[in-house]
C-alpha cells in the first residue's frame, strides 16, 4: 500500500535552500505525515479485504506503520544515557584474516579505463557508472561489511556492534580515529547529512528518495561514537542490511540548489585508504588515486595489509587493441584476459613465454551478473508479451557462447544466479527456435514475411528491434552473431553502438528500445525493489522515469507487491520464498532475455603483481568478483626492477600459468 508518488511530491515541498538544521524537523515532519497517511490507507484496505492472503499483509503493514510511528523522530538525536544497557556486543573479530601481511606498500598500480566518467560525483544524475564502483563503492568503508570468506559480519567503521532483542534495531560504536580523505574528522551527524544530501530535491535521485523513506525506520545519535539504526522489519544479516554511510560536513559545505553542476568535478571525501584529488583529473585522459600516507584503517584488522599501491593511475584508453598493446610493453600492470580470444590467443605472448607476465585464473563463487537485454516497454510494440518471448527465441546465446566464449562460459538461466539459497533452480532460459520465434511475432501480429526474410505486420511493418550497446570489438562480435541467428527467424536486429557514457545517458534516460547489459550485483540478497518496481519505472504523468534502475520500465501490481514483500522480509526462508516467486514471476514477464555467466575470472600481470599466498587465502577469498576487487595486491618494486633489468639483458624467467580453483562449484561455468 505504498504511494510513492504522492510522497515523492510531498517529499519536494518546502525542502529548498536548507542546511541540514533546517532540514531535519521538516523532514521527520513529512516522514510522520506519510507514514500517517500509509497507516490509513492500509486500514481502509483492510477492512474492504476479502481474503486471507489480504488480510494477513494488510494487517503486517499496518503494524510496521504504527511501529514506525511509535519511534517518533526519523532523524533523532538522543542521550549517550539511553542506550540500552543489556545489549550483547559483538566485533567479528573471530573471522579469519584474509590480506596478506607480506604486502608491501608503495609504488603506482597503472590501469586504464575505455571512457571517461561523466562525472565524479557520488550520487545523482550520470553517477550511476561502473567507475563510481571504482572511487566509491570499492573503497569506501562500510559501518560493518560483509566477510567475503565466510559472508559474515565483520567491523568496518563500526568497532562493535549489538542487535535490540526485537531485531529491528542496530547499536553501532564507532571507531573514534575515523577521518576522511580530505583530513577532516568523522562526526556523528555526518550520518543524518547523508540523508538530507541524498534526499533533498538539490538532486534527482529518486531511488534514494525512496530507499530511505521506506527501509529506514530511524537513525538515532547518542554520542561522537555511538549511533544506531533502526529497520522496519528485522532483517537477516541485520548488522551489515542496517549500514548507511556518513556524509562529510566539510565538503557538503556549498551543498544547494546548483549540487549537480557544483559537485559535477570534485570527488567526495570517502573514510577510504584513497582519494581522488581535482588536480589528479585531467578531462577525457586519466584520472589517479592517492593513497593516503597515514589512514586511520592501516592497523585495523581486515583492513591493515590492503590498499598497497600509493597510486593507482587510470588511463582512459579507448581502443581494445592498444589497451593490450600497452599492458604488453608493461605500460599497464594489468590487463583482463576473461575473454577466451584473449586467453587463448592474445596471451600467447613473447613477454609471457619469457615469463615476464604472468596469468592467473580464479574461480570464485561471487554473484553473477545479470547480463543480457532489458526490454524496454515504455516502447509500445515492447508491451506485447508475444513480441517479447519472439525475441527471446530468436536470440542464440548457445551459439555465442559455443563460438565466440569457446564454452568456457554458461548461459545465464535468468536474472538473477548465486545467491545461495535464494535462487530459483528450476528456471531455464528459453533456447534460441526460429519455429517457436516466428510462432510467438505471428501470434503479435508479424505474420508475413518480405523479400529480405524479415517478418511483416499486415501494415507491411517489418519487425525491427534496435539493440543499444557500449561500443567495443568484443561485444560485436557477439552481437553480429545474435543479428545473423535472430535474422533466420524474421528479426531485424539494428546495432545501435555508442561510447560508454553515451549508451548510459540512452539507457538511463529510458530512450532505448532494447539494451545489452550487465548489470552489478552483490551478495547476499537479491535486489527486487530498484529495478523492478513500477514506482521506478514512470512517473505521476506516465512518463519514464529517467536516472533510475528500472531499465524496463517494468509497471506490474504482482511485482510491486513482490518487491516490497522481499524489502520487508524477516527471515532467509520468507525471503527464499518470496525471492522463487519473484523470479518465476519475472521469467514469465518475459522482460529479460539472460545472456551468459561465469564463476571465474582471468587476469594476466606482470610479475612484480602479487596476490596474497596464505594458509587462509590463495590469491582472492572466494567472494570477490574481479581481481583487484578487495585490493589485497601490491606491486613488489624489487621484482620489478629485477624483472625490467632481466628484460634488458634478454634474460628470461620460467612462464608461470595459475589455476587457483579450490573455490570451483561443480556445475558452473567452464
Amino acid at each position: 500500500v505504498c504511494s510513492c508518488q504522492r510522497s515523492a511530491q510531498a517529499e519536494g515541498e518546502g525542502l529548498q535552500a536548507m542546511t541540514l538544521e533546517e532540514f531535519t524537523p521538516i523532514y521527520n515532519s513529512y516522514i510522520q505525515t506519510w507514514l500517517e497517511d500509509e497507516l490509513a490507507t492500509a486500514q481502509e484496505a483492510l477492512a474492504s479485504a476479502t481474503t486471507p492472503k489480504q488480510q494477513a499483509t494488510l494487517s503486517t503493514q499496518i503494524e510496521t506503520f504504527e511501529f514506525r510511528l511509535s519511534l517518533g523522530d526519523y532523524l533523532r538525536t538522543a542521550s549517550p544515557s539511553e542506550v540500552p544497557t543489556d545489549l550483547v556486543w559483538e566485533d567479528g573479530l573471530e573471522q579469519p584474516e584474509f590480506a596478506d601481511p607480506k604486502a608491501q606498500r608503495g609504488g603506482v598500480y597503472y590501469r586504464f579505463l575505455g571512457s571517461f566518467p561523466p562525472t565524479v560525483r557520488a550520487f545523482g544524475p550520470s553517477s550511476n557508472s561502473s567507475f563510481r564502483g571504482v572511487i566509491y563503492d570499492n573503497i569506501g568503508v562500510p559501518l560493518v561489511g560483509l566477510h567475503p570468506t565466510t559472508g559474515q559480519p565483520m567491523p568496518g567503521l563500526a568497532r562493535r556492534w549489538a542487535v535490540s532483542p526485537d531485531g529491528r534495531t542496530v547499536y553501532y560504536e564507532l571507531h573514534p580515529d575515523i577521518e576522511y580523505t580530505d583530513g577532516t574528522a568523522l562526526q556523528i551527524e555526518d550520518f543524518h547529512r547523508n540523508v538530507f544530501v541524498r534526499t533533498s530535491d538539490y538532486v534527482k535521485n529518486p531511488y534514494a528518495k525512496q530507499y530511505y523513506r521506506e527501509q529506514f525506520a530511524q537513525i538515532t545519535l547518542y554520542s561522537d561514537t555511538v549511533l544506531a539504526v533502526t529497520l522496519p522489519e528485522t532483517k537477516p544479516l541485520m548488522p551489515v542490511m542496517a549500514g548507511t554511510p556518513p556524509a562529510p560536513e566539510e565538503f557538503y559545505r556549498e551543498y544547494g540548489p546548483d549540487y549537480e553542476q557544483r559537485y559535477q568535478w570534485r570527488p567526495a571525501p570517502t573514510t577510504g585508504a584513497y582519494h581522488v584529488r581535482e588536480q589528479d583529473i585531467v578531462k577525457g585522459v586519466s584520472i589517479a588515486q592517492t593513497r593516503l600516507a597515514d589512514w586511520w584503517g592501516d592497523d585495523k584488522r581486515f583492513y591493515r595489509y590492503r590498499f598497497n599501491p600509493d597510486v593507482v593511475h587510470h588511463t582512459v584508453i579507448r581502443e581494445a587493441s592498444k589497451q593490450f598493446e600497452l599492458f604488453k610493453i608493461g605500460k599497464l600492470d594489468s590487463y583482463e584476459i576473461t575473454i577466451p580470444e584473449r586467453y587463448y590467443e592474445k596471451s600467447e605472448i613473447e613477454p609471457v613465454f619469457d615469463g615476464y607476465i604472468q596469468k592467473s585464473v580464479f574461480y570464485h563463487q561471487y554473484v553473477q551478473s545479470p547480463r543480457g537485454f532489458f526490454l524496454n516497454l515504455a516502447q509500445p510494440q515492447m508491451q506485447d508479451k508475444d513480441y517479447r518471448l519472439g525475441i527471446h527465441y530468436a536470440t542464440n546465446w548457445e551459439k555465442v557462447i559455443n563460438v565466440v566464449h569457446r564454452g568456457d562460459y554458461s548461459r545465464l538461466p535468468q536474472f538473477y544466479k548465486g545467491y545461495a539459497g535464494l535462487t530459483n533452480e528450476e528456471l531455464a532460459p528459453r533456447r534460441y527456435s526460429i519455429q517457436k520465434a516466428r510462432e510467438h511475432f505471428g501470434k503479435a501480429g508479424y505474420t508475413e514475411t518480405n523479400s529480405e526474410g524479415y517478418l511483416t505486420n499486415a501494415q507491411g511493418d517489418v519487425l525491427t528491434v534496435e539493440l543499444t550497446y557500449t561500443q567495443h570489438p568484443y561485444y560485436t562480435k557477439m552481437l553480429k552473431i545474435i543479428q545473423e541467428e535472430a535474422r533466420k527467424a524474421g528479426m531485424k536486429l539494428l546495432l545501435d553502438a555508442n561510447e560508454g557514457s553515451v549508451a548510459s545517458k540512452i539507457v538511463f534516460e529510458k530512450k532505448h528500445q532494447m539494451a545489452f547489459s550487465g548489470w552489478g550485483a552483490s551478495p547476499p540478497f537479491p535486489r527486487y525493489y530498484q529495478f523492478f518496481h513500477s514506482s521506478n519505472a514512470f512517473d505521476s504523468e506516465g512518463n519514464p522515469k529517467p536516472f533510475t534502475n528500472n531499465l524496463n520500465s517494468y509497471a506490474n501490481p504482482d511485482m510491486d507487491a513482490l518487491c516490497e514483500a522481499a524489502q520487508k522480509a524477516r527471515t532467509l526462508e520468507e525471503l527464499r520464498e518470496i525471492s522463487l516467486q519473484a523470479q518465476q514471476h519475472l521469467h514469465d514477464s518475459a522482460i529479460f532475455v539472460p545472456a551468459y555467466g561465469l564463476d571465474f575470472f582471468r587476469l594476466a600481470h606482470w610479475r612484480w603483481v602479487k596476490f596474497p599466498h596464505t594458509e587462509e587465502v590463495q590469491f582472492n577469498p572466494p567472494i570477490v568478483e574481479e581481481a583487484l576487487g578487495l585490493h589485497l595486491h601490491w606491486v613488489d618494486q624489487q621484482v620489478k626492477e629485477e624483472t625490467l633489468a632481466a628484460k634488458r639483458k634478454g634474460e628470461t624467467f620460467p612462464e608461470k600459468v595459475m589455476i587457483y580453483d579450490q573455490y570451483r562449484t561443480k556445475g558452473g561455468a567452464q
